[in-house]
């Protein structure tokens, strides 16, 4: 065989016991399918090495890589070391997986056997295979969930990240893992004083947090959502939840979707973990909640014509719109993080501003402008027709490289060795081919974006006021990128019209700056 082949490698959870030992199970795996390539004179082109874990296609970044490449028709055969590591997902992964190789006709080379797809044994093999994979996987993972569960009821922590307040350490048995309360277990007793006696709201809690410098892991300062899911977890009190944030799939737009909401419902155990609050205070805080979990925010029709679309300049979380109340009269744009000096402003002025800030992007547009500025010369043409001269001087070196091993000049171990640097080289520049390809698709778009955007721009001024917020916000959407709003200043009192504030906009076109 003189057609290039690819390299599939992928760990599977029978080798975890291996990792453990510290065996690298995908450099014993590339060994072993080398050696068969070598074996069987065959060409390699390429390898993908998944590190991830997934059971599925989506979750598996380098076999959606691999498929691509396969369905190209641009290789002969894929070497793996079982059909099972190719797909273990449900009936529609393995079927993409099995058309992909069946209409490209590309070979699945393992060290048990070649299948070949145009043979119909062959096929009805490769897809019992399938089969029986799939079949394995969800019994090794139902006893694994089964055995989750077993030490959860037994009291044990079954979770990677331990909660705030706790540390994750081995438990006495030495097996399994169990809660250890840490230097931020002062905080959550703090947490729970001022909610349950003090009778402080989330947002004032996080004032006093913040004023206290405590601050939450993965952030600079709590959030009023980070403390209300303090206060309603039971492992506090020395219990563990179960099936509270339990994976749930849909099936949108021909894909499948994985989300882990948070469930009104859940199962409790008692844990052998050390408790930080006492029940009675644990209860006291709750019932100012009503029950023992976060409430379910019901789905409304949008509100917010600016909703993804502004910023806060000092914290850089997305600005959200409040109702006008009995106290307040207009609905503001406010900026959702405590402590954050960013001020509110009068929601309708924002509005303004920013349509205003669009008619300047008009003005300071011309079609003479556009012109000049949208179209510079490109250097991406020519380095694209250097790349496919590299590749096309790279399959003269491969066919190079066969000649010197005829004559003896290469040895075996040099032979594949060139023969691999001459293929990862390769990968190398289709890859760069397909990055200049794509960036030049995208210059394409962004010129044509630039020669429609007064047209729309103006054709959304006219009629802004006659659309619903979310036709607003759509059309919002397809002009700006982003927009960072500014304010550091309270007004006067009576002052409620003011404007000092700034909206720095970034369209989805070169900003033109004047003459």
């Amino acid at each position: 065989m003189l057609e290039q082949h690819l390299l599939y490698l992928r760990k599977s959870r029978k080798d975890l016991q291996l990792e453990e030992l510290g065996i690298d199970v995908l450099e014993r795996h590339e060994k072993t399918l080398m050696e068969l390539a070598k074996k069987m004179n065959i060409s390699i082109g390429g390898i993908f090495r998944e590190v991830v874990s997934g059971d599925s296609i989506s979750a598996r970044p380098e076999m959606q890589k691999l498929l691509r490449e396969v369905e190209s028709g641009k290789w002969r055969g894929v070497l793996v070391m079982e059909v099972e590591r190719l797909a273990r997902g449900d009936t529609i992964d393995q079927g993409i997986v099995a058309r992909a190789f069946q209409y490209s006709d590309t070979l699945i080379v393992t060290p048990a056997k070649i299948y070949d797809p145009s043979d119909e044994f062959d096929q009805e093999y490769f897809e019992f295979g399938l089969f029986m994979s799939r079949r394995e996987y969800k019994t090794i993972k139902r006893r694994l969930q089964t055995g989750r569960l077993r030490s959860v009821q037994d009291g044990f922590y079954v979770g990677n990240i331990p909660p705030y307040g706790y540390d994750r350490i081995k438990a006495p048995d030495g097996k399994h893992y169990t809660l250890q309360p840490n230097s931020e277990a002062p905080a959550v007793e703090l947490i729970f004083d001022l909610y349950a006696n003090k009778l402080y709201g989330y947002d004032r809690i996080c004032t006093e947090l913040n004023r206290l410098s405590i601050m939450p892991r993965k952030s600079d300062r709590f959030s009023p959502a980070t403390v209300k899911d303090i206060i309603a977890n039971p492992v506090y009190i020395g219990f563990l939840r179960w099936n509270w944030r339990k994976q749930e799939r849909s099936f949108l737009n021909g894909s499948v979707t994985v989300s882990r909401p948070k469930h009104e419902t859940y199962d409790i155990y008692k844990g052998i973990h050390t408790p930080i609050i006492d029940e009675e205070l644990f209860k006291r805080a709750n019932s100012r909640r009503g029950d023992w979990n976060a409430p379910t925010k019901k789905s409304t029709a949008l509100q917010n014509p600016l909703a993804g679309l502004i910023f806060c300049s000092e914290c850089g979380r997305n600005m959200i719109r409040k109702s006008k109340t009995c106290n307040q009269p207009y609905d503001t744009l406010q900026c959702p993080t405590t402590g954050c000096k960013t001020v509110s402003c009068r929601f309708d002025i924002v509005e303004k501003a920013l349509l205003e800030e669009l008619r300047k992007l008009v003005t300071g547009y011309s079609g003479e402008n556009i012109t000049e500025n949208s179209s510079p010369v490109s250097p991406l043409p020519a380095m694209l027709e250097e790349k496919k001269k590299e590749l096309e001087s790279l399959e003269e070196q491969r066919l190079k490289i066969y000649d010197l091993l005829e004559r003896g000049i290469y040895t075996e171990d040099v032979f594949l060795s060139r023969q691999k640097m001459n293929a990862d080289r390769k990968a190398e520049l289709v890859e760069e081919v397909a990055s200049i390809t794509e960036e030049m698709q995208l210059q394409e778009l962004q010129s044509h974006q630039i020669h429609t955007f007064i047209p729309r721009c103006e054709d959304l001024l006219g009629k802004y006021n006659k659309l619903n917020t979310e036709q607003k916000n759509k059309a919002l959407k397809l002009l700006i990128k982003k927009v960072v709003y500014k304010k550091t200043e309270r007004n006067k009192k009576g002052d409620g019209m003011s404007t000092t504030f700034s909206l720095e906009v970034t369209p989805f076109v070169p900003i033109y700056k004047g003459k």
